[in-house]
């Protein structure tokens, strides 16, 4: 139950947009969200690491509350930015949970999930195209589209974990012309959106996935078209800007405003110098355990100093190392899908970094558990048995 609970977690999203867009005040994406939480607690409540981490939880929450109460902050906003992290989390430790039970299982789910949820997402930015839902900049006249999904950031986190996952595929267990015509409706994808971190990820997860399970040739010409793509940039800068793509021209405006620093971010380093002033007035005890108040910057480091402090942004450069070296730790590395794990992780934190809502994200955390899970599961229960039958029959 709670797979194809999850198997459906985009396109709960998706009404919660329209819904919202209808004028409907209360979110059944958040309703929908804490129920399937509570169920993974109910249904783990005997399990040491989900009752270890749920008293840290409560532990930390209980300290963090507090001092929310006592500078004076809003409660609920304060708790829903937390807790999208802290959900994320408890969605991992059941996926190992499931993953160390029996393997061949949780991978078939986990496959049906992610397929599922990318339908969801394509046909949701494919209604996005012909008119309907929400553009991503500008508005009712502005440019891009992203369907009914209400929040634009996260989209691409939810693009960063599918999109190399469904690319692995085509490339290991499909034919060389499904891989290549996915790339090019995933490029198709990426520019309805109109996500500067989109596009640059599709581009990245065709070079990467096509490099690490290609043959000889491929990776000899991922590497000349990544060094090209390098020199173009680099050499046509400035024509590129001048194109009349409508992303190109939001770029073109953060680079003749402010420099190309300015553009990369969106302007979101002035969002930070404004509420940075805030941070700074404060004490020592703020400094460590933040403002609460679901402040954002759109860039998760910041993010997560303003709301959690010093301990959250310390936990925060925790989880970036764990997603880019667990898989090339000696365990992981050799598992089939170590590379697919990596090159979606890589991208996930240049994106959390640059873009923000990746970490905080409850649409994309999910998917971001799912994805992180696959590597730590031990070998089926079922294969140990079968091997053990043949090897009693092979014995006989």
């Amino acid at each position: 139950m709670l797979f194809w609970l999850f198997a459906y977690w985009l396109l709960v999203d998706m009404l919660n947009g329209y819904l919202l867009k209808s004028g409907f005040t209360l979110s059944i994406s958040q309703v929908y969200k804490s129920l399937v939480a509570i169920i993974v607690i109910i249904r783990c409540i005997d399990n040491k690491p989900i009752q270890v981490l749920s008293l840290c939880f409560i532990i930390y929450l209980s300290v963090y509350l507090t001092h929310i109460y006592i500078i004076g902050e809003e409660f609920g906003s304060s708790l829903t930015l937390i807790s999208k992290l802290l959900t994320s989390l408890l969605f991992f430790t059941y996926f190992i949970q499931i993953n160390n039970s029996d393997r061949d299982y949780f991978l078939q789910k986990a496959k049906i999930v992610i397929t599922l949820n990318f339908a969801i997402f394509a046909v949701n930015l494919g209604l996005g195209f012909i008119g309907y839902g929400f553009t991503s900049y500008g508005g009712e006249e502005g440019f891009g589209s992203r369907g009914f999904f209400y929040s634009m950031n996260e989209l691409s986190g939810v693009l960063a974990v599918l999109f190399p996952w469904i690319l692995y595929y085509c490339k290991t267990k499909f034919s060389t012309f499904w891989f290549y015509l996915f790339s090019a409706s995933f490029f198709l994808l990426s520019f309805i959106l109109s996500s500067k971190s989109g596009i640059v990820a599709t581009i990245m997860f065709f070079i990467l996935i096509n490099y690490f399970y290609g043959n000889k040739r491929d990776k000899a010409l991922m590497v000349i078209l990544f060094v090209a793509l390098i020199v173009i940039c680099f050499t046509y800068f400035q024509l590129i800007l001048a194109t009349d793509l409508p992303v190109m021209e939001r770029l073109n405006y953060f680079v003749n405003k402010n420099g190309l620093i300015d553009a990369i971010t969106s302007n979101r380093l002035h969002f930070w110098e404004y509420h940075s002033r805030e941070l700074y007035r404060t004490d020592s005890i703020v400094w460590i355990f933040g403002l609460g108040g679901q402040r954002t910057v759109e860039m998760d480091p910041f993010d997560a100093l303003l709301n959690c402090g010093l301990i959250g942004l310390a936990f925060l450069i925790f989880l970036y190392w764990e997603l880019l070296s667990s898989p090339l730790t000696k365990g992981y590395r050799k598992r089939p899908y170590s590379k697919v794990v990596f090159s979606s992780n890589l991208l996930l934190v240049f994106i959390s970094i640059g873009g923000g809502h990746i970490l905080f994200s409850s649409m994309a955390g999910m998917l971001i558990a799912l994805s992180n899970a696959v590597l730590f599961g031990k070998s089926s229960i079922l294969n140990s048995r079968k091997l053990l039958h043949f090897a009693l029959l092979k014995k006989t």
